[in-house]
């Protein structure tokens, strides 16, 4: 029985598991709203001290603190969660995977602060603005670095390690469980990343 579940492992290592393409198609939107952070981040920076936020750069803000909220957290970072026990349960070791969820928890802690001052940046308060931009600005770029270095650790070493311990049945079933979680269909997120792009100026991917 442990020669038949070797062999398994052996030959989903051969194909790159579903659940591993999965999420890092995932992580290519994800780059795609980093990258819409960091451009947030350094025209944020340029309103000058007084200033109202420009109309287009609001937009992309409230589209993030909107992505943030429903996409990253509730469908992606839940996701993955979902997926790690079975890989526990099949001999990987908790331990390696530990820091996967202390930076989801820092992640949601960044997006959490920057609900704050997004709440703030809409209260019409013109005293406290510069702060709530500030502050906006700063979660952002904090939450934009971690998660940069967060997804590239995965992609090279939590996803293939996760494989080693998943049979071909495992990868089956972590698919069926991990596609149950979020909206059947993502295509409205992807828009919103475009429109995020448009009002950020940046370019929009042709195949996206």
């Amino acid at each position: 029985m442990a020669e038949d579940r070797t062999q398994a492992r052996a030959a989903t290592m051969a194909k790159v598991p579903a659940f591993e393409q999965l999420f890092e198609q995932e992580h290519v939107m994800t780059e795609r709203i980093l990258d819409c952070g960091r451009a947030i981040v350094r025209q944020l920076r340029e309103v000058e001290r007084g200033q109202q936020i420009p109309n287009e750069l609001h937009t992309a803000m409230g589209i993030l603190v909107y992505l943030n909220d429903n996409f990253a957290d509730q469908v992606h970072l839940a996701a993955e969660e979902a997926a790690i026990p079975i890989a526990i349960a099949r001999g990987m070791r908790a331990r390696d995977a530990e820091w996967v969820y202390r930076d989801h928890n820092q992640g949601r802690a960044y997006a959490k602060a920057i609900d704050i001052a997004w709440e703030r940046i809409n209260a019409e308060d013109n005293i406290d603005l510069p702060h709530a931009i500030d502050d906006f600005a700063r979660c952002t770029e904090g939450l934009v670095n971690m998660f940069e270095y967060h997804a590239e650790r995965e992609d090279h070493w939590l996803f293939p390690e996760m494989a080693k311990y998943l049979s071909e049945a495992d990868d089956d079933l972590v698919m069926h469980v991990i596609t149950q979680i979020g909206p059947q269909d993502v295509s409205p997120y992807i828009q919103l990343v475009g429109t995020m792009e448009q009002s950020l100026g940046l370019p929009t991917p042709t195949d996206a």
